[in-house]
């Protein structure tokens, strides 16, 4: 059964891939790739850090029950450990995963709320929106910010524990109802049915960047804006037309200079440096 699913998704993962080829005019008449699309590919190939198989995407689409149409459920999984999978969700929120971790989101969040699911180790970098609090529902406790950084673990061999690294948390216990305020600096984990805490909070991202870190079908903007979160001192700046190309690649311990270089070699671009700005732009040769 697991082999049938797994051709299911590879063949509609490739069939969305060939869609947006041809959309894009990436296809030949004939439906074979133009010399330059091909030359693209074969750098992929030869790139061990790009990952370049769609189908081993880590997300998939779910329907939700009968009178919620329009409404999809989106899930992330990283099933890579000792990697961390990065993703950047509609409103703006960074999240890194763990590995076996996985979240789940609608594909629209509500209006008076952004909520979604989380089974595993996490880091949240969540935008600011005190309209809109964004919610993480675990199996212990539920989390909610209006705009703040913290980290989870809420693995199944580990108890759950947050820390948070700016801003202050909510955690509300669902067995208890029992309530915590967790302010920036500070830890707190459950034991015995109660909440406990400490002021010696380790920040909560560091461990997860430190990793080899990877993402997934990713608009090319949106990696550039969450490496310039970490890379120092260099920055990459990617031209305007380039911001919605999607890419899936993996870092490890890469300086600045080295992801422009990879990013450029698997979407067949060019890079050049300013000072401490490394711009990435069309490769008009090709």
């Amino acid at each position: 059964m697991t082999g049938e699913y797994e051709r299911m998704m590879t063949d509609r993962a490739w069939k969305r891939l060939h869609e947006r080829l041809s959309c894009d005019g990436l296809l030949a008449g004939n439906g074979t790739y133009p010399p330059h699309v091909a030359r693209m590919w074969l750098r992929l190939a030869g790139i061990a850090a790009v990952l370049t198989a769609i189908a081993t995407l880590g997300w998939w689409t779910t329907r939700q029950p009968a009178g919620s149409a329009t409404r999809h459920m989106h899930v992330i999984h990283n099933d890579e450990n000792g990697s961390t999978l990065v993703s950047m969700l509609e409103d703006g929120t960074v999240v890194y995963l763990a590995g076996e971790t996985s979240i789940r989101y609608p594909n629209r969040f509500d209006e008076d709320r952004r909520e979604i699911t989380l089974r595993g180790d996490a880091f949240f970098d969540i935008n600011s929106n005190r309209a809109h609090p964004f919610i993480v529902d675990t199996e212990p406790a539920t989390v909610e910010v209006q705009g703040t950084a913290f980290g989870i673990r809420n693995s199944s061999n580990s108890a759950f524990s947050l820390t948070v690294q700016q801003g202050e948390v909510k955690v509300t216990l669902k067995k208890t109802r029992l309530t915590a305020f967790v302010k920036a600096g500070q830890t707190v984990w459950l034991q015995a049915g109660r909440l406990l805490s400490t002021d010696d909070g380790a920040p909560a991202g560091d461990a997860l960047m430190q990793q080899r870190i990877h993402f997934k079908d990713e608009r090319l903007a949106d990696v550039a804006h969450i490496l310039n979160r970490h890379i120092r001192p260099a920055r990459i700046e990617i031209d305007p037309e380039l911001a919605d190309l999607r890419l899936t690649v993996a870092f490890a311990g890469n300086d600045a200079h080295t992801m422009a270089h990879l990013i450029c070699l698997a979407l067949g671009l060019r890079h050049v440096q300013s000072e401490q700005t490394i711009y990435i732009q069309p490769d008009t040769d090709n």
